[in-house]
């Protein structure tokens, strides 16, 4: 498994001051598509990736200010960077994080 979970703020908070890496938060309902797994696992070297089910953690979906599921959050240096909530979104993530 390629994405780590988060369970609390805590997790959170430690996640994004990941030193040397980029940081993705996948933040979902239910299920988590396959094709998350995939996407994280194409940048795995350079991206360290944290699911959240706002389903188990609701509260984080608003403290985030995510209107839209699945959303992609990006952090480098504990700083969100970029959102993605739709494929053209994703595909601009993708190049920020080849870079």
């Amino acid at each position: 498994m390629v994405f780590t979970e988060l369970t609390s703020k805590d997790d959170f908070e430690k996640a994004i001051k990941t030193e040397g890496k980029y940081v993705i938060v996948y933040v979902y309902e239910g299920a988590m598509p396959p094709q998350a797994e995939e996407y994280a696992a194409k940048f795995s070297s350079s991206t360290a990736a944290y699911k959240l089910d706002s389903n188990k953690y609701g509260a984080a979906k608003e403290y985030h200010k995510v209107t839209t599921l699945p959303t992609v959050i990006a952090f480098k240096d504990g700083k969100e960077i970029k959102r993605a909530t739709n494929e053209a979104e994703r595909k601009e993530l993708a190049a920020t994080l080849s870079s």
